[in-house]
């Protein structure tokens, strides 16, 4: 249970790292909506408090808002993606490679998406899909 725990800490940490990276960009590349940058502030709150239900809804609503979004897709697949290490369901795996998918199909070479790719790289070989259609 012990490593369950220093694995969960150690991508919350990871994850906030790219997250707020990705927020000090956004601001500078590409506008959205006031409402939909307050849902994905809120989500951060949501984050750190571990409510991940929340943090993802929070999300969900700031791409309703912006559906080009892509850090709010980034995120969000960052909140499903430690649900996923603490549930372990397949349900939350597919979520989180669909969210990082969908975040680099609209930015394929924003800097801070590039771990989206490792993750995806290695989600696929673990599927035994090593061709990417």
């Amino acid at each position: 249970m012990n490593s369950y725990i220093a694995r969960f800490v150690i991508l919350l940490s990871v994850g906030f790292a790219f997250s707020w990276s990705v927020s000090a960009q956004t601001a500078s590349q590409q506008p959205v909506s006031e409402k939909a940058r307050q849902y994905y502030e809120q989500s951060y709150a949501f984050i750190t408090a571990r409510k991940f239900d929340q943090a993802a809804s929070a999300l969900e609503r700031a791409i309703e808002k912006e559906p080009e979004y892509a850090e709010a897709y980034f995120r969000l697949a960052n909140v499903y993606e430690l649900k996923s290490q603490v549930e372990h369901t397949a349900d939350y795996r597919q979520k989180y490679r669909e969210y990082y998918e969908k975040s680099v199909q609209l930015k394929p070479e924003h800097q801070p998406f590039m771990g989206a790719y490792l993750v995806l790289g290695q989600a696929y070989m673990a599927e035994g899909n090593y061709i990417y259609e």
